[in-house]
């Protein structure tokens, strides 16, 4: 999960970074323009030579995020299976219970 996680920040990185490299290189006659229109055309000119394309980083994130899922799934199935073994709260009273009587059959001292 950690190196899922790991993988995951790393790429969200890397996209912002194409991101502002492409923001940083566009013409000036975009400089008049709002930020929602400069950032879609600095979105849309993702790809090569300079930096990799939007569907390869998406594809990326998408493996990221079902590694992520699918260790998180199977960490919860564990914790489950572990639960139902663990034995319930009347059997460990009995189970004291008895070490209580066995110890004081054999004449046990100390405290317990």
């Amino acid at each position: 999960m950690a190196a899922a996680h790991w993988r995951l920040m790393r790429l969200w990185a890397n996209q912002k970074a194409a991101v502002s490299l492409n923001l940083r290189a566009q013409p000036t006659t975009l400089a008049a323009e709002d930020v929602p229109t400069r950032d879609s055309v600095a979105f849309a000119t993702l790809g090569p030579p300079r930096t990799p394309s939007a569907a390869i980083m998406d594809r990326f994130e998408t493996s990221y995020d079902r590694q992520f899922a699918r260790s998180l799934r199977l960490l919860r199935r564990r914790n489950v299976g572990e639960r139902q073994q663990l034995p319930t709260a009347e059997a460990l009273a009995d189970a004291g219970r008895i070490r209580h009587r066995e110890r004081r059959d054999i004449g046990y001292a100390g405290q317990y």
